[in-house]
Formats: C-alpha cells, structure tokens, sequence
C-alpha cells in the first residue's frame, strides 16, 4: 500500500486520539513526529514516533521511548503495533 508521510502522520494522530491512554500529544509537522504521554495500568511513559521516507516505496514509522520503563515502553508499542498498524 503507498502510503505518503502526511496520510500516516493523520493516521496515527487519530489512533492516539483514540487511545485513552494517551494523555498529551505534541505535533512537529515539518519533521513527522509526533510526540506522546501516556498514562495507564503500567505506568507512564514518554515516546517519540517518527515518520520518513526512505524511497518512493518506503515510508518508515520508527519509535523511540523518550521516558518511562522500558518494558511499558515495549508493551505499548506491541498493542499499538497489534490494534492498528
């Protein structure tokens, strides 16, 4: 599926808008990213998710924990991953 980097960025805004869970979100539209709060039953947790192009096929979404436990960080990006992606 081609996919640019702005329909995925509203893509996943949508889904954080959707998840509870997530309780702050901070846009930097120029560069693609995207960054979360969240706040649940494992705790809170800070990340980062960037969106880039690699070629004309390829547009990555890459995560990166900016705080909290690893394995809370590890556990929402599987459900993220497993719910939407």
């Amino acid at each position: 599926m081609k996919v640019d980097e702005a329909d995925l960025l509203e893509f996943i805004l949508c889904i954080l808008q959707k998840d509870k869970s997530c309780v702050e979100r901070k846009l930097n539209e120029k560069e693609f990213v995207i960054d979360c709060k969240f706040q649940d039953e494992l705790g809170y947790i800070e990340l980062a998710i960037n969106i880039f192009k690699v070629d004309e096929e390829t547009v990555v979404v890459d995560f990166e924990k900016t705080s909290g436990p690893i394995m809370n960080y590890y556990a929402k990006i599987k459900q993220i991953k497993e719910e939407y992606l």
